[in-house]
C-alpha cells in the first residue's frame, strides 16, 4: 500500500477530507473517492471517525481539488491507509438514500439501508 498516496487534506471550508490523490499539477490535485471525515464520540466516550462521501448524491468518483481551496495535507498511516481502501470497497453497495420532506418512498429509495446524508 506504500505506492498509494492517500492523503488527510484540511480545507480552508473547515471541511476535513480523507482521499486518493492521482496526480499533481501546478494548480490542482486531482483527488480520487474523496470522503468527508466527521467526528463522534462512541459509547466508551472516545473520539471516533466516521467517513461520509464529500459528493454523497452524485456518481463522480473524480475531482480536482484546487490547491488555494487547500490549508494543509499530509499522507496518512498504513492503518489508515487500509481502513480507508476497505471502506472506499465497501462503500459503493449502500448508497446514499434521499427521502422528501413526507418521508415516503421512491422507487430511487434504498430501503436496506438507514443511513441519509
Amino acid at each position: 500500500m506504500k505506492f498509494l498516496d492517500i492523503r488527510h487534506f484540511k480545507l480552508l471550508s473547515c471541511e476535513d477530507i480523507i482521499c486518493l490523490v492521482v496526480s499533481n499539477n501546478e494548480d490542482n490535485y486531482l483527488i480520487e473517492r474523496p470522503y468527508t471525515m466527521v467526528p463522534k464520540i462512541n459509547a466508551n466516550n472516545e473520539l471516533e471517525y466516521i467517513l461520509e462521501e464529500w459528493f454523497g448524491f452524485g456518481d463522480a468518483k473524480s475531482f480536482a481539488l484546487p490547491k488555494t481551496a487547500v490549508i494543509c495535507h499530509c499522507e496518512v498511516d498504513e492503518n489508515v491507509k487500509s481502513t480507508y481502501i476497505g471502506y472506499s470497497m465497501e462503500f459503493g453497495k449502500n448508497k446514499s438514500v434521499l427521502l422528501p420532506r413526507d418521508n415516503t418512498h421512491h422507487e430511487y429509495d434504498i430501503p436496506e439501508s438507514n443511513t441519509v446524508h
